[in-house]
C-alpha cells in the first residue's frame, strides 16, 4: 500500500476513513470540548481527530489537523 497524505485521508468518505484509522492509526489522547469526545490519531505524517458525541456510539465527523495549535490541547498541564 502506498503511503497515505493528509489530503489523500481527507477525501475519503468516513468508513474509509475510520478503517485507515483502525490499521494505520496510532491513538494518542482523547479530550473534551463541547459534549464531544475528541480523539487523536497519528497516521503516517499527520495527525487526525475523531469527533464523536459524549454517551453516543456514532462518529460525528473525522478531520485532519492542519493546525498543529490544536495539538497542545492533548498535552497535561504541567504544574511546575
Amino acid at each position: 500500500m502506498q503511503r497515505i497524505t493528509a489530503d489523500t485521508f481527507s477525501k475519503q468518505d468516513k468508513p474509509v476513513q475510520v478503517q485507515w484509522l483502525r490499521t494505520l492509526g496510532k491513538h494518542l489522547g482523547n479530550r473534551r470540548f463541547e459534549g464531544y469526545l475528541v480523539s487523536l490519531f497519528a497516521v503516517e505524517e499527520f495527525y487526525v481527530e475523531l469527533w464523536k458525541r459524549v454517551g453516543l456510539d456514532y462518529i460525528d465527523y473525522i478531520e485532519v489537523v492542519r493546525d498543529d495549535t490544536r495539538l497542545e490541547h492533548y498535552v497535561p498541564k504541567l504544574d511546575l
